[in-house]
């Protein structure tokens, strides 16, 4: 029975972790052939710019929650610190568009797109309520659901309308039935009085903790956002009529990435309790999911550089087939990017926050240089080398500490025994 429920939260995760993966091709590519090369990249470059915002949101709590085996923090705690946050990204989303003179278009798509990628962020908490209950399952099946509708709108909306502010707002309205219907409705069957939901209450110092033992985590997701965005900056400040081209062959990188966590997704819990009991199975475990990464991520990218061009050309309608190498560098640092990600991940079971900082903020610093002297000549494979430059660092320095860690703790156990003995 047991195996059966590991069974069922990894499928519906799985499915659900790469429906939502593949809705941002699947709209691009809508995009393209409905309104032309310009609005999809328009389209793009404000979702992109989202979901930076996004991960203000989020403060990079998932994982801090799920594995918050100790209960540090309550239901309350996590759902009013989400409020904030949200708050406070929308408030910065429209301060951005305003220093950044976009014009209205743009403006009007970027808080459009944030807003609905804020509704994520306020889902994401509940679907956090969810996995730390043992019901990852119900949360994988939300974000099909939600993802597939909210999909199927957006692009029969664009197709009578050509307009992708409402588009937009119909992918707003999916996330808000959906959340009210269903994931609300999932989290009231936990048995545990959720006040929080009722509550007016602001325990605005519980909050502050939180945000004070998170806020690396939110950092590190803010520079992993800003590693995949700077190279897409800086096309689109000296090669701007390249943007649509790059934003199609660098598609499949943050679907990667999304895809190498899935792997991990279910296991964060039983992971977070193996450190503190057997660190030798919890390496081994480890070392397993790392081998299982790179071994779909290198058959990926395989069939990437025989095939990959070629179906983006089909699917996009625009001609990518001079982006070959451009394309398998990316991917290539797609799946340094993912599996960098996964060991942030385990890092955070760790408590090891400050560390992923460091890493990021570093990866960002040269990423960010490399870009610059690059981009304006090379364009679109100066990014491409760029990236993997950075992302191969980052990927070096995420293993080195992660490395560092199971071995600090190996030998802390291993003192504990020798002292009971």
């Amino acid at each position: 029975m047991k195996n059966l429920l590991k069974n069922r939260d990894f499928l519906w995760n799985t499915i659900g972790t790469f429906v939502y993966a593949i809705v941002l091709i699947v709209l691009t590519i809508a995009v393209s052939r409905i309104n032309g090369q310009t609005s999809s990249g328009n389209f793009t470059f404000s979702f992109n710019i989202a979901q930076i915002f996004w991960l203000f949101a989020t403060f990079g709590i998932r994982n801090f929650q799920v594995t918050d085996i100790k209960n540090e923090y309550n239901y309350r705690d996590y759902f009013q610190s989400r409020i904030f946050s949200c708050t406070i990204s929308l408030t910065f989303a429209i301060i951005f568009c305003v220093v950044n003179h976009y014009d209205l278009g743009i403006t009007i798509l970027i808080i459009t797109f944030t807003f609905y990628r804020l509704l994520d962020a306020f889902s994401d908490v509940l679907q956090g309520f969810l996995q730390s209950n043992g019901r990852l399952y119900q949360a994988g099946i939300s974000l099909t659901v939600k993802s597939i509708l909210g999909a199927t709108l957006f692009i029969l909306v664009d197709y009578f309308t050509r307009n992708l502010f409402f588009s937009g707002i119909s992918l707003i309205l999916v996330n808000v039935i959906w959340i009210g219907m269903y994931e609300i409705e999932r989290v009231k069957e936990i048995p545990v009085k959720l006040l929080f939901l009722f509550s007016y209450k602001l325990e605005e110092m519980k909050i502050y903790r939180l945000f004070s033992h998170t806020w690396p985590l939110m950092l590190q997701l803010v520079f992993s956002s800003i590693f995949l965005n700077i190279t897409r900056y800086f096309i689109q400040m000296w090669h701007g009529n390249l943007q649509a081209y790059f934003g199609i062959i660098f598609l499949p990188v943050s679907f990667m990435s999304i895809i190498v966590n899935t792997i991990l997704a279910p296991q964060m819990v039983s992971l977070a309790k193996l450190k503190k009991t057997d660190i030798n199975l919890l390496r081994k475990r480890i070392n397993k999911i790392l081998l299982v990464c790179f071994m779909l991520g290198i058959f990926t990218i395989i069939i990437a550089w025989l095939i990959g061009v070629n179906i983006l050309t089909i699917l996009f309608s625009i001609n990518v087939l001079r982006y070959k190498i451009d394309f398998v560098l990316i991917l290539v640092s797609g799946l340094l990017l993912g599996v960098s990600g996964l060991i942030f991940n385990i890092l955070t079971i760790f408590r090891s926050l400050i560390s992923q900082v460091i890493i990021s903020g570093a990866s960002v610093f040269l990423q960010t240089l490399l870009a610059i002297i690059l981009v304006r000549d090379q364009a679109i494979i100066g990014a491409g080398i760029s990236l993997l430059v950075s992302s191969t660092f980052l990927f070096i320095g995420a293993m080195s500490t992660l490395t560092f860690y199971i071995k600090k703790e190996k030998a802390k156990q291993e003192s504990c025994l020798d002292k009971s003995i």
